[in-house]
């Protein structure tokens, strides 16, 4: 499984909303109820009773009386259906202020809540965009579960539900990159704690082509063979032919890895690949990134090998 490539948004100023969506601010996010409903998971009828006998949400209304909300409107349901599942009633969580019920839920939310609930509490970190909080949460799991437990079972599903957000316009780019920054941060940190000295496999050259911008999987895979034992030459991104050619010639490895965009268009990777092969004649070359609908047109480049998966990933270096 590897993380999603996020459509970057034709204008990052214009939030298309849905229909009974209203847009008061240019720079501003607001959602009807029927999105609240899709963002927090707490049905819209639920959220209307809220409004109605608790008076605990207090929506905004448009010039014809339709209901819309702010990030801070989404961000108080998800606080309070938070707060609801962990025992707390309704009506005792109207009386709170919403720094109480802020307080409440990052005392409950600080240590040992089940998958679901950490997800909650980290879409909810990357909408008030707490660092602190959102790596809390991360540091947390990392340390009960290791970093491939945690990629797995709370990163990746964390990044498809964001990315399906970002997709559908209900969150703004600068949340992506605020998440993906602390997540290659943190891969990096685990990649520095691994044992340098125990490389025992042989070389491999890892790299990303130029506009390529599949980061956090790159550092995960740097992980993921370092952790055994592969001795990784990481030359970085927006890494030219020219530039793998001369790594050749400084060092001596048995293969390459690379990550190809499957949102380029079928033309532009072929042509990549094939110009990549020839260049590197000799060598192997694995190419992750869900491209292996092009590898039939490829076939007489023997050189090249699509890996789908992490066991294919496994495979092939145990046969280097």
């Amino acid at each position: 499984m590897f993380i999603p490539n996020n459509p970057v948004l034709n204008n990052k100023f214009m939030f298309l909303l849905h229909s009974h969506s209203y847009v008061s601010n240019i720079f501003m996010l607001v959602y009807s109820i029927n999105d609240l409903e899709v963002l927090s998971g707490v049905k819209a009828h639920t959220i209307r009773m809220w409004e109605k006998r608790y008076g605990i949400i207090k929506p905004k209304r448009t010039e014809t009386n339709i209901r819309y909300y702010h990030d801070s409107d989404l961000q108080l349901v998800i606080n309070i259906s938070f707060l609801n599942r962990n025992g707390f009633k309704i009506s005792k969580i109207s009386e709170m202020t919403e720094d109480e019920i802020k307080a409440r839920v990052a005392k409950i939310s600080n240590i040992e809540n089940e998958t679901e609930e950490k997800l909650t509490a980290m879409s909810l970190a990357m909408l008030e965009l707490d660092e602190f909080k959102f790596t809390k949460y991360l540091n947390h799991y990392i340390e009960k579960k290791g970093l491939e437990e945690t990629m797995v079972s709370l990163v990746y599903p964390f990044l498809d539900k964001m990315a399906d957000l970002w997709h559908e316009h209900k969150i703004k780019s600068v949340h992506e990159s605020f998440v993906t920054q602390i997540i290659k941060r943190k891969i990096m940190v685990e990649i520095n704690h691994l044992d340098h000295v125990n490389c025992q496999k042989k070389k491999i050259l890892i790299y990303l082509a130029d506009k390529e911008n599949q980061e956090l999987s790159f550092n995960y895979i740097h992980y993921l063979l370092r952790k055994n034992g592969v001795n990784v030459v990481n030359i970085g991104n927006n890494i030219s032919l020219i530039e793998i050619l001369e790594t050749n010639q400084l060092t001596n490895f048995a293969a390459i890895l690379t990550f190809l965009n499957p949102m380029n268009k079928p033309e532009q990777n072929l042509k990549y690949l094939k110009e990549l092969s020839k260049t590197m004649f000799g060598k192997r070359i694995f190419i992750m990134g869900a491209v292996t609908e092009i590898s039939h047109k490829l076939s007489e480049y023997n050189n090249l090998s699509f890996l789908n998966s992490i066991e294919d990933l496994n495979r092939a270096i145990s046969i280097l």
